[in-house]
């Protein structure tokens, strides 16, 4: 890494200059996020509408003029059912979805912009540590396998609602608390396991990191969260 010449200055920020830095980043490197981010989100998004997308569908053949109006309270359980199902499944797919713009935007601050190749290239090599840390431990695919199990089943508050929650706000403490995870995996290739003794192993590098600054690593979760949570709920609004 060449530290000495990066396209962005090293140094701390507040969370409103990180969120400026976000939108600085979009505009210097869009192709990271129009073509990048893609890569790995394109699956996901295929397969989240295959897992949710007969509930509108359903509702929509059933009832054409009132679609979802919640005349019927079924079809509210209906609509809470698609609204949370699909937060919970694109919050936990998120930092699996954009591993591949997590190394192409570090290697292009730190060092230059890295072929496509390369990127595929790298993240594939790092694929089982990403599954384990990003994909199991924070439930990302048990929970995407249990909601697609539930394809075709009547709305139930607890399995389709509840249980959603729950999984949410699980991974929602582990992210919050651990955010660095996939820079960790595939930027500084921190291993899971080393026989090693010199060798910086995954555990060690995010109690070291994370550890000195979790107060304000949750209240930063919790101010994004809420100030999304607000956006989103405006939007319907208008």
């Amino acid at each position: 890494m060449q530290l000495d010449r990066t396209h962005v200055a090293i140094r701390a920020r507040t969370l409103s200059e990180i969120g400026d830095l976000a939108l600085r980043m979009i505009r210097q490197y869009p192709s990271a996020y129009l073509t990048v981010f893609w890569l790995g989100a394109i699956g996901w998004a295929i397969l989240d509408v295959a897992i949710l997308g007969w509930l509108p569908w359903q509702g929509f053949q059933w009832n054409e003029t009132d679609f979802w109006l919640g005349r019927d309270p079924q079809d509210w359980l209906d609509l809470s059912r698609y609204v949370v199902g699909m937060i919970t499944l694109v919050t936990l797919q998120t930092p699996l979805a954009g591993i591949f713009t997590t190394f192409y935007l570090g290697q292009a601050v730190f060092e230059k912009r890295p072929t496509v190749a390369r990127t595929i290239a790298e993240v594939r090599s790092r694929v089982w540590a990403l599954l384990w840390t990003l994909g199991f431990r924070r439930l990302t695919i048990p929970i995407t396998l249990f909601i697609a199990s539930r394809i075709g089943q009547p709305s139930s508050v607890f399995w389709d609602l509840v249980i959603p929650v729950a999984a949410l706000l699980y991974a929602g403490v582990i992210q919050s608390n651990r955010p660095f995870l996939p820079e960790m995996l595939v930027l500084e290739k921190c291993p899971l396991r080393s026989r090693d003794p010199g060798v910086v192993r995954l555990s060690q590098r995010s109690r070291t990191l994370h550890r000195p600054m979790a107060g304000e690593l949750g209240s930063r979760f919790l101010l994004v969260a809420m100030t999304l949570g607000i956006m989103a709920a405006s939007s319907y609004q208008t």
